[in-house]
Parts: structure tokens; sequence; C-alpha cells
């Protein structure tokens, strides 16, 4: 399997940017965005993907590979490959339409409407994506962008919590105990969480 590849980029049409690395020449699909800040006569250093695909009908087998800047990258074309339905040209889209961490955190908050503005996704592909890697997704990036939701409800709610007169170090704690017992509650809009931290303040 090649993994990565470091070489002088002498020619590029689109999404596709040709490398040569040591005598040999390699063609490497990357998302647009991506290539497009690579210029001819450069040199690169990418992380790939090996994929193969057979033709259902004919058992044609055609090889690719896949390349990307960084890590989170390429973890966020495995997971999405993983979606029944969604090819490797599809996964090249996605990455290269938003920045990875955006595209996780609508995954983790099952933003449907978001995710169907994205090339090649209508909302069928949008609610099967959530359902079938939404477990997984996270772990893309070490787990960073999930991490960045989580500071993201809090602070909302803390916000919430200071603008109605609540003293901060104990709404702060509220917050944190509540996601505590009630992880999942973290994707949830601020409307419909603050009623139920308010409720946990009146039982204390």
């Amino acid at each position: 399997m090649i993994s990565l590849i470091e070489g002088e980029v002498f020619s590029k049409t689109g999404g596709t940017v040709h490398v040569m690395v040591g005598p040999v020449g390699l063609c490497v699909n990357m998302p647009t965005s991506l290539a497009d800040g690579i210029s001819i006569g450069s040199r690169v250093r990418l992380l790939t993907r090996f994929h193969l695909t057979v033709d259902g009908r004919s058992g044609k087998s055609e090889v690719h590979l896949f390349g990307f800047l960084e890590e989170e990258q390429r973890e966020l074309f495995d997971t999405l490959l993983l979606v029944s339905g969604v090819g490797p040209r599809s996964a090249l889209d996605i990455i290269s339409k938003v920045p990875v961490s955006e595209f996780i955190q609508a995954v983790l908050m099952e933003n449907i409407v978001f995710l169907k503005k994205l090339k090649g996704v209508g909302e069928k592909t949008a609610k099967k994506i959530c359902l079938e890697i939404q477990g997984k997704i996270a772990k893309v990036g070490s787990g960073k962008s999930a991490e960045k939701v989580s500071s993201s409800a809090h602070q909302d709610m803390l916000s919430a919590l200071l603008a109605l007169g609540y003293n901060p170090s104990k709404a702060s704690a509220a917050i944190a105990e509540f996601f505590k017992a009630n992880p999942s509650e973290k994707q949830n809009p601020v409307e419909t969480v603050l009623p139920k931290i308010l409720g946990a303040f009146s039982a204390k």
C-alpha cells in the first residue's frame, strides 16, 4: 500500500495532480480545493490512499491513488467510504467543499440541512451519513472536532445562564455536571437544553 509520496509536480488538471517520485510519475486524485493550492514545479508531500474499484457489471477493475495534505482529511475520506452509496469521488467533493471540522460537527449534530447543501449529497444520503458513521466520525482527527462541539455547547449554555443572572462559577459547574450525566444533549440547541438545566437548578 502506498501511504505517502513526496516529489515534484510536473502536471495538473483540476483535482488531478501528477507527481514525479524518483523515475516514476504518479497520478494522484485530490479534493479540488487542495489541488488548486499546488503549483506545477512545486515539491509536495502527500498522504495517500490506494483504492481499487471493480465494476459490478463488467468485472473490470480500476486502481486510483488519492492524496491529501493532512491526516484528518485522509481519515475523513476513509470514514466517508463506509457510507453505502458514497464513493471516492463523492468523498473528495465533500472534503473539497467544507472544512473537516465543520463537516464532523454537522454529522454529530445531525444537521441535515447543512449536509444537503454539499455537492452530490441529497436528503437521503445526508441521513445515511448521519446514521452510518455518526459513531465513528468523532474519532477523525483524534476527536478534536468532537471536543470542539462539547466546548461550544458548554459556552452557549453558559452565555444563556449568565444572561438570566446566574452566578458564573455555579452556572459553569451546573452545565458541566448536566452534560456529564447527559452527553447526548451537547448536540441539541440551547432552547431545548436550557429548560432542563434550569430544572436541575430548581431541584437543588
